[in-house]
């Protein structure tokens, strides 16, 4: 059985530079259970513009492992010309 999130895991800060540092702590795999959650899911909706002929499954694996392993992070900074 899945846990429940509530709306209140989810909030990403009261302000755009609050958000962001929030998100970057996703991105760099510090965030909470449910943001993580959330930052998979989204990844995984996607990978598919970039790996053709995968299934929703097969790409939400792909998201996961890229943003657990850094690899994502790395080419968050790559494509900012930005170290974060």
């Amino acid at each position: 059985e899945k846990d429940p999130v509530s709306t209140g895991e989810l909030h990403w800060g009261d302000s755009v530079g609050e958000t962001g540092q929030l998100l970057l702590k996703d991105w760099k795999g510090e965030g909470s259970w449910a943001q993580k959650g959330v930052m998979n899911a989204n990844a995984g909706m996607g990978v598919p513009f970039f790996c053709k002929n995968k299934n929703y499954e097969e790409c939400y694996s792909v998201a996961v492992e890229s943003l657990e392993s850094g690899k994502a992070l790395q080419s968050l900074n790559k494509l900012t010309g930005l170290s974060f």
